[in-house]
């Protein structure tokens, strides 16, 4: 975009009720502005203008800096990607590797030219990656346990595994919304909640609501320890709730 396209942008975002916060972005690393429609919440509307990455992308990306700065030449593998921040982690790390879940695909089988991973039973060989990234993945999990075991198992020792995911405010313990019964059948023990899925027009199933005990979900089912990294800087795009990102490390 040329510079009087960019100016007239945000010129047209103020005049419709959009607020602008001029900044660093910690994804495309670029001086840029972070907008919003100011009736909307900062977690899922406050953009980039030259990415599009929202604050949740943004904490992850900082996070990466700061807990494995030589990332770009690390094994990197990603569920489920879509985001600002994926195409940011594809195009600069030279051994990135990602994948979808599809419920009737096995894992390790492909789907087209995409490969299938349900990361409660990956078929990844131990001890395979320095760093596991998961975007708004864990509340979508039937199996949580089971998942955190996963990833401990296909982690290098020091590998790390780095996500996002809503952490309920002022909620001590994490609440289970959905499971499955002996026969694999969905059991609702809260009322059905959908968030967006990329490859599914329906969307996915809320699965927990993560409460503030969720680095002890991942301690007691794995040998990792998780750390909960939030930052706060507008001239960042960092702000606003439920945009923390955890990073569990592999002893």
């Amino acid at each position: 975009m040329n510079r009087f396209g960019y100016i007239g942008k945000i010129k047209l975002l103020i005049k419709n009720n959009f607020s602008a916060t001029f900044g660093n972005c910690p994804v495309c690393k670029r001086k840029t502005f972070f907008v919003k429609d100011n009736g909307t919440y900062d977690r899922d509307f406050l953009e980039c203008l030259r990415c599009g990455s929202l604050p949740r992308q943004r904490m992850l990306m900082l996070a990466l800096e700061t807990y494995s700065p030589n990332w770009r030449n690390l094994k990197i593998h990603e569920s489920s990607p879509g985001s600002a921040s994926s195409f940011y982690l594809e195009k600069e790390c030279s051994d990135y590797s990602s994948s979808q879940y599809f419920p009737d695909i096995n894992s390790g089988e492909f789907n087209g030219n995409i490969l299938c991973q349900n990361i409660e039973e990956m078929s990844f060989s131990d001890n395979s990656f320095d760093i596991f990234i998961s975007q708004e993945v864990m509340e979508h999990v039937f199996d949580a346990p089971k998942a955190f075991k996963e990833i401990d198992r296909i982690l290098k020792p020091g590998g790390i595994h780095l996500f996002t995911t809503p952490m309920i405010p002022n909620q001590f313990e994490t609440v289970i919304r959905t499971s499955l019964d002996s026969k694999g059948q969905v059991v609702y023990h809260k009322e059905p909640v959908y968030h967006g899925n990329p490859i599914n027009p329906d969307g996915s199933i809320v699965t927990y609501d993560w409460g503030l005990d969720l680095p002890f979900w991942v301690s007691k089912n794995s040998s990792m320890y998780c750390l909960v990294y939030k930052v706060e800087n507008k001239k960042q795009g960092l702000q606003g709730e439920l945009c923390e990102a955890f990073v569990s490390i592999k002893p």
